[in-house]
């Protein structure tokens, strides 16, 4: 676990983006705290940010824009799914599609 949290490093600070850092409040090594320069911190003691170490470094590295882009590629997924049942219902009909592909490129390639 120590190793992972060596790991682990602080991303820049999201307000400012300057270094950001870690240590533990009153050297007790249970209360941690993160915290930049420019008046940024986040803690794991009272603000539902976890109870670890590692946890509160996950916290401030995740980003808005993070969960935004998995949540529209995932999104996107699910579109390409649908899309892909609505345009070849059966797999037969998506075979014989794959196949006329690639005899026209095919084709392409040899009258090129």
């Amino acid at each position: 676990m120590k190793d992972k949290i060596r790991e682990m490093k602080l991303k820049p600070c999201p307000f400012c983006g300057k270094k950001a850092r870690l240590g533990s409040l009153g050297g007790d090594k249970s209360n941690w705290l993160i915290w930049c320069k420019c008046g940024h911190a986040v803690s794991e003691t009272g603000c539902g940010y976890g109870d670890t170490k590692e946890e509160i470094i996950k916290a401030w590295n995740t980003r808005a824009e993070d969960k935004v882009k998995a949540k529209m590629l995932e999104a996107l997924r699910e579109i390409d799914k649908q899309l892909s049942k609505l345009i070849y219902p059966n797999s037969l009909e998506n075979e014989i599609l794959k196949n006329a592909n690639q005899a026209i490129k095919h084709a392409e390639v040899s009258n090129g």
